[in-house]
């Protein structure tokens, strides 16, 4: 991401307070956990999780003074959801490859894959319901704050970049890619609180990358999966290696999409 691409001082301020935008995004991400609860799939899963970092985004902004208790224990238990789907979003990606791949649904490693999925689900569909009956907090009415974003943007900015050197060194250097595409996705959804139009070459370049990222990610998710629970099951060593290459081809891609 080069200099050009950092978000200028003189951005147009908010049109509303930041505790307003919050409170818009954060009945959007009531409406993403009732279509989750009443149908659990791998896409409604998906869109639970972007309203949730998109929740968490526009609540970082708020100062200090701004937060209560009751926001701060609403975030809290949004973020333990999250994590929770995480792993759940984890074993969606395993199966969806493993289908790819050929993998007979009634075979060891999907069967147990899935039960495994659905064990985790019931946990935290009880936790669905629980944010569900949880009422917005009340905030103070401040002014909006453009200072606040634009120093968390140019610091995810930086923080993006100082990644850039190392994880295009080395395509193993799997924590640092993983923390890149962590810190992407941050910067993304705070991109997305600026007004439309305001940073489009940005936004784009950044969800390129994030893609790029997040299927490396999938990669190795599914890669580290297969060496740990079926690595000896007939077929998964050449299922491996096929993942490692495409792998591969994907960080290639996003090399060259950073112009190093």
């Amino acid at each position: 991401m080069t200099h050009s691409d950092s978000p200028s001082k003189s951005s147009e301020l908010l049109s509303e307070p930041f505790h307003d935008v919050f409170l818009k995004l954060l009945h959007n991400t009531r409406l993403k956990l009732e279509s989750y609860l009443a149908d659990p799939t791998a896409k409604n899963i998906h869109h639970a999780r972007i309203s949730i970092r998109r929740l968490e985004s526009a609540y970082n902004i708020l100062s200090k003074s701004d937060r209560t208790k009751k926001s701060n224990r609403i975030i809290s238990l949004y973020g333990d959801f999250f994590s929770q789907n995480n792993i759940i979003r984890d074993y969606d990606i395993i199966l969806q490859k493993l289908t790819l791949y050929g993998c007979d649904p009634n075979s060891i490693i999907s069967l147990d894959t899935e039960r495994k999925k659905l064990k985790k689900l019931l946990k935290t569909l009880p936790m669905a319901k629980k944010l569900l009956k949880l009422k917005k907090p009340k905030f103070k009415k401040t002014k909006p704050a453009i200072s606040r974003l634009q120093k968390k943007t140019l610091f995810l900015v930086k923080k993006f970049n100082n990644y850039i050197h190392v994880v295009t060194s080395n395509e193993n250097h799997i924590d640092e890619l993983h923390s890149m595409r962590k810190t992407a996705k941050k910067l993304r959804y705070l991109l997305e609180l600026y007004p439309k139009g305001t940073h489009d070459n940005l936004l784009s370049n950044i969800k390129s990358l994030q893609r790029l990222l997040g299927d490396i990610h999938d990669c190795d998710v599914f890669i580290s999966y297969l060496e740990k629970h079926a690595k000896k099951s007939p077929g998964m060593s050449d299922i491996i290696l096929s993942e490692k290459k495409k792998r591969s081809d994907i960080y290639k891609d996003m090399v060259y999409a950073l112009g190093t």
